[in-house]
C-alpha cells in the first residue's frame, strides 16, 4: 500500500511541480472519459507498486518517473511552437513527434507533441496519427522470420539459395550467405539508395522484381564483417514470401500484426494507412545563407518493402515492444515463445566482446551497466524512429518525430536512456600494442564499408566522405580522426569522454577497424581520394590545352591558311571535349538529384560520354601510328601527354564508377 491520501498527494505535487513534469498528456485524454488527471495518476501508482516486475520496485518506481519527465523535457526542449512553425529565419527544431513508453502489462506514457500536418493542422496523436518508421519496419521482418524458425519451416544456419532458387545472386566468395547472416547485417551485400523509393503508390515494384533488378553483389565475405544492408532484410521478406507461399504483407498482417493488437499498422498503402499518415518535413538552408526555410517531403513509398516502408501509430508499436516483454515472462499466448525470443535477444555478432554494443537477430544490444538494452533505429528525409527494449526494467520506449532535425530529439532520448542506465567499465589489463605497430599496420586513411562500392554513388569518396583518419600519439593512444583513444588490449581503444570504442583487426594483408556495429576498411596508397584529386586536376588542365587545337585549325582554315586534318590530335581534342562535358553535365544533374527515386534520363545519357571517349581515344591512337611521321616533335610530346593525361583520367572514373553504366 502506498500510504495515506497526504503521501499520495505528496508524490502527486512533487511529479508536477517539483519535478517540472507537464502532465497535459494525461488531460486530452482523459477529458474524453470525464476522468481528473489526479484520479489517473493514483491509479498509475497503484498498479506499478502492487506489480510483480522487477522495475516496479520503490527505487524503480522513482527512476520511472524520473525517465518519462526527462524524455518529455527533450520532446518540449526542442518542439518549434506557434510563431516558429513556418519561420524562414535560423530557428531549428521538430514540427511534432510522438512517444509512448509501455510496461509488459500497460502503457505507463503516451503523449504526442506539435504537428503531424502544418497544412491541415493536425497534431499528432498516439492513437490516430499513423507513422513512418523508417528502418525500424525491419524488427517486423525480423519478428515474422523467426516465426516461420519457430515453426519448423526455415533454418537459421541454412543458405538462402537453398530456398531462393529462382532468385540469382551475385556471391563470388566459398562461403554462402545463410539466413542468419542477414538477421545480422553480415551477409556481405553492397549497399546503395538508387531507386529505393517510388514518389506515387502506382510506380512501386513488386518485391520480387525489385530484387531482380537491383539486388547488389556480394562484396564482403559472408559472416566476417558487420555492414548495415537495407537489400538484406527485403531479401529476408521476399524469403517469408516464397515460404508461406502468400505475400509478405498478408503474411505480417495474419501472423504478426492481427495476433498482438496492432490494427492501424501494415505495409501496405491503403487508404486508412494514409488518410491520417504524417507529414514529412525536412529544413533547407537559403541560397543566401542568411537562414533555413521548411520543406515539405510529401509521401514517398518504399521499393525495399521488409527494410522500410512500415506504417503505424505510436500504440500499435507499444503492443509490438509488449510481444517482447510478454514473451520474456514466458506468457504463451504470444506469437513468439520465450526461447525463440532469447534467440534474438543473444548476442550473434561482435568484433570484440569489449565491445558495448553488438547484433543480435534484428536488435541491436548495447551494454548498459548491468542492463542490456535492445534497440533499433530509423531515419530518413522527414523520418526519426526508434524502438527500445529494457527487459530488466520491463520497459519499452517508441520514438517517431516528422523532421529530419528529429535526430537530435532521437538521439537525446537515447542519452536520457544511458543516463539512467549507465556503464562502469573495467579497464584491461593486456599487453599494450608498440607505436610502431600502430604506426606501420593501423596508420592511415579508413573507408566506411557501408557505402556503396559498386555504383556511382562511390564518387562521394573523391570528396572525402566517409574517410576516417587514423594516427599514433604514443605507445598506448590513437587519434582517430580529432578524439584520443587509450589503448585498452588486444587492439581495443577507448574515449571515455565520447563513449566511444574501435577495434582494430586485419584480414589477409588488409587491415580494418570497426567502431562496435560500423566498418571501415583502409586505403592503400593509391586509393587515396587527395591523390585522385591533384591526378584529376592536373590532367583536366592538359585536357583543356588540347581544345588548342582543334581552335588552332579552325582559325587556320578560316585565314584560309591551312586545310590540313592532324587526325591524332584532332580525335585527342574530341575525347578530351567529351570527358570534360561529362564532369560539367555530372556535376549539374548530380547537385540536387535525390537517386533514392531512380535515375533520370537526362543523368543516364551522360554516361554515353565517357564511353564515348574511350572509343574516340582508340581512334586517336590508331590514327597516330598511322600518322606519326607527319606529326613534329613537339606535337609528339604534347600528344603523349595528352593520352597519359586522358588514361589517368578515365582510370579515375573507372574507380569510381563512372565508366559504364553503373546505377
Amino acid at each position: 500500500m502506498l500510504g495515506s491520501r497526504k503521501r499520495i498527494d505528496t508524490a502527486w505535487a512533487r511529479f508536477v511541480k517539483e519535478e517540472g513534469f507537464n502532465p497535459s498528456f494525461t488531460q486530452e485524454t482523459l477529458r474524453r472519459i470525464k476522468l481528473h488527471p489526479r484520479i489517473y495518476y493514483y491509479g498509475f501508482l497503484l498498479a506499478i507498486s502492487f506489480s510483480p516486475f522487477p522495475c516496479l520496485s520503490k527505487n524503480s518506481n522513482e527512476l520511472l518517473l524520473n525517465l518519462i519527465k526527462s524524455v518529455d523535457s527533450v520532446f518540449e526542449r526542442h518542439l518549434l511552437y506557434g510563431e516558429f512553425l513556418s519561420s524562414s529565419g535560423d530557428h531549428i527544431g521538430i514540427q511534432g513527434g510522438v512517444v509512448s513508453i509501455s510496461n509488459s502489462n500497460q502503457l505507463l506514457f503516451q503523449k504526442g507533441y506539435g504537428y503531424s500536418d502544418l497544412e491541415r493542422q493536425m497534431r499528432f496523436d498516439p492513437h490516430r496519427t499513423t507513422v513512418h518508421v523508417a528502418s525500424v519496419a525491419k524488427m517486423i521482418t525480423a519478428v515474422a522470420t523467426m516465426k516461420l524458425v519457430q515453426d519448423g519451416r526455415l533454418n537459421l544456419d541454412n543458405p538462402i539459395d537453398s530456398y531462393l532458387k529462382c532468385l540469382p545472386i551475385e556471391n563470388r566468395y566459398s562461403q554462402k550467405i545463410l539466413v542468419k547472416h542477414l538477421l545480422t547485417h553480415s551477409a556481405g551485400f553492397d549497399d546503395n539508395g538508387i531507386h529505393s523509393e517510388s514518389i506515387r503508390a502506382r510506380d512501386l515494384i513488386p518485391l520480387q522484381a525489385y530484387l531482380e533488378s537491383n539486388l547488389p553483389p556480394v562484396v564482403w565475405s559472408p559472416g566476417e564483417f558487420y555492414n548495415y544492408s537495407n537489400y538484406g532484410f527485403s531479401l529476408l521478406a521476399y524469403l517469408v514470401q516464397v515460404i508461406s507461399e502468400e505475400s509478405f504483407n498478408d503474411f505480417v498482417l495474419s501472423q504478426v500484426l492481427t495476433p498482438v493488437g496492432m490494427n492501424r499498422s501494415g505495409f501496405s498503402n491503403q487508404k486508412e494507412l494514409l488518410q491520417n499518415l504524417m507529414t514529412r518535413y525536412r529544413w533547407t538552408e537559403l541560397k543566401d545563407g542568411t537562414g533555413w526555410k521548411l520543406e515539405e517531403v510529401g509521401v514517398k513509398f518504399s521499393n525495399r518493402i521488409g527494410s522500410s516502408g512500415f506504417k503505424t501509430t505510436a500504440s500499435d508499436m507499444s503492443s509490438f515492444g509488449q510481444m517482447f516483454l510478454k514473451a520474456l515472462s514466458n506468457d504463451s499466448s504470444q506469437i513468439l515463445s520465450f526461447l525463440t525470443v532469447k534467440e534474438m535477444l543473444t548476442p550473434k555478432f561482435t568484433y570484440d566482446s569489449l565491445f558495448d554494443v553488438s547484433a543480435g537477430l534484428g536488435w541491436r544490444i548495447e551494454k548498459m551497466g548491468k542492463n542490456f538494452v535492445y534497440t533499433h533505429y530509423g531515419d530518413d528525409v522527414g523520418i526519426e524512429s526508434s524502438l527500445i527494449l529494457i527487459p530488466s526494467e520491463d520497459l519499452t520506449v517508441f520514438v517517431d518525430l516528422n523532421n529530419s532535425d528529429g535526430a537530435t530529439v532521437r538521439k537525446a532520448v537515447n542519452q536520457t536512456i544511458r543516463k539512467f542506465f549507465r556503464n562502469k567499465r573495467i579497464n584491461q589489463t593486456e599487453e599494450k600494442l608498440s607505436v610502431s605497430k600502430i604506426r606501420d599496420v593501423y596508420t592511415g586513411k579508413y573507408q566506411y564499408m557501408n557505402d556503396s562500392q559498386y555504383s556511382f554513388e562511390r564518387v562521394r569518396y573523391l570528396f572525402g566522405e566517409g574517410l576516417v583518419d587514423v594516427q599514433p600519439i604514443d605507445s598506448e593512444s590513437i587519434w582517430i580522426n580529432d578524439l584520443k583513444y587509450d589503448h585498452l588490449g588486444r587492439n581495443f581503444y577507448m574515449n571515455n569522454s565520447h563513449n566511444r570504442q574501435a577495434k582494430f583487426f586485419q584480414k589477409g594483408d588488409i587491415s580494418y577497424y570497426s567502431s562496435g556495429l560500423a566498418s571501415y576498411r583502409q586505403l592503400n596508397f593509391f586509393e587515396e581520394p587527395k591523390l585522385h584529386r591533384s591526378t584529376l586536376l592536373g590532367s583536366l588542365i592538359v585536357l583543356l590545352s588540347t581544345l588548342s587545337w582543334p581552335i588552332s585549325w579552325s582559325w587556320q582554315k578560316l585565314m584560309k591558311k591551312s586545310h590540313r586534318v592532324d587526325r591524332p590530335r584532332m580525335t585527342l581534342a574530341l575525347t578530351s571535349g567529351l570527358l570534360l562535358t561529362f564532369i560539367v553535365l555530372f556535376g549539374i544533374l548530380t547537385d540536387t538529384l535525390e537517386l533514392k527515386y531512380g535515375v533520370p534520363t537526362s543523368l543516364k545519357f551522360t554516361f554515353i560520354l565517357p564511353l564515348l571517349g574511350v572509343a574516340s581515344l582508340l581512334y586517336s591512337l590508331w590514327s597516330f601510328f598511322r600518322d606519326k611521321d607527319t606529326l613534329s616533335l613537339v606535337a609528339k610530346a604534347h600528344y603523349g601527354i595528352g593520352v597519359f593525361s586522358m588514361i589517368l583520367v578515365l582510370a579515375i572514373f573507372e574507380y569510381y564508377n563512372l565508366l559504364g553504366f553503373n546505377f
